[in-house]
């Protein structure tokens, strides 16, 4: 029966514990790499050190805790009935989006590809194109961000580390990002801001485990020499695209031990046809309980 080791980079004991289980080591192999490497960590470095193989390396199934931040009106009982949903399933299902949405009188056909609102049809059956131009107007660039939204960028998303999950720039914390596309299509700011001024909206941190082949390779995307370049999923094959991933999450593991000044900013991305069913959630924090548990000022 194959192992399941959880790396829990959200925090020191998480990610120390996933090093354990996954390498089979304890906290006198650290504190003995430690004094060798004298801060100079390094992956190739500490796999030597620890005479660790490839297949070593590729031993178990890994699951990764990660953490989501979201907003609703119903104490997320819609969460523990349907799980975390992406974005396609959020607007078609029985959730407070779709709810609020309809009482706004916004209509969303995911499989049509079309909004009514107020009589006017937004037909969003063109495929997405890549880039913005400089000759788009307002309009233009609404459609062209809905329709990314909507269509290439709808998986959910979360944070495998972050000095502050709710400082995400999307502001998730305060409604769903895609209400500020959607208004700015549709002409009507009151579609976001209603949400954001509604006081039954509360903000939660969603904390969960997934399985590693759930999230997308563009997870793993890294300068670095040992990590997983785009370009390379072209020619290297399922072993070594693993090891690289693998490789990865040792590399975030050792940062969050060793280097106090390292950037934590580092993002989840799960596959578009991946949720996460309500077994899967460790726990749901406030943002008081979250940033009190994290120890965030």
């Amino acid at each position: 029966m194959t192992k399941n080791i959880v790396y829990d980079l959200t925090s020191i004991n998480g990610t120390m514990k996933g090093l354990f289980d996954h390498l089979n080591i304890n906290a006198n192999t650290i504190k003995s790499y430690t004094k060798h490497c004298m801060g100079e960590y390094s992956i190739e470095d500490f796999l030597d050190f620890l005479n660790i193989t490839d297949d070593g390396l590729l031993s178990g199934e890994i699951l990764l805790v990660t953490l989501h931040v979201t907003t609703n009106n119903d104490n997320c009982s819609s969460i523990r009935e349907l799980g975390l949903l992406n974005s396609q399933q959020s607007l078609t299902l029985d959730t407070p989006l779709k709810r609020y949405l309809q009482q706004k009188g916004v209509s969303i056909d995911i499989l049509g590809r079309e909004i009514r609102y107020k009589e006017k049809i937004y037909d969003l059956s063109r495929k997405y194109a890549s880039s913005f131009s400089s000759f788009d107007d307002e309009d233009e660039k609404a459609v062209k961000w809905v329709i990314y939204k909507l269509y290439e960028d709808y998986q959910i998303n979360s944070f495998f580390g972050s000095d502050d999950v709710l400082d995400y720039g999307g502001y998730c914390n305060i409604r769903p990002e895609f209400l500020m596309n959607l208004a700015e299509l549709l002409g009507d700011m009151s579609i976001e801001s209603d949400w954001k001024k509604n006081g039954d909206n509360k903000c939660y941190v969603i904390k969960f485990h997934v399985l590693m082949s759930h999230c997308t390779e563009f997870t793993f995307f890294d300068e670095h020499r040992f990590a997983l370049k785009k370009y390379e999923l072209d020619y290297l094959d399922d072993r070594e695209i693993e090891l690289k991933k693998r490789k990865w999450i040792l590399h975030q593991s050792l940062a969050n031990i060793y280097d106090e000044n390292y950037t934590r900013e580092y993002t989840c991305f799960l596959k578009f046809d991946a949720s996460v069913p309500f077994s899967n959630i460790i726990k749901i924090y406030s943002p008081e309980e979250y940033k009190t548990e994290y120890g965030i000022r």
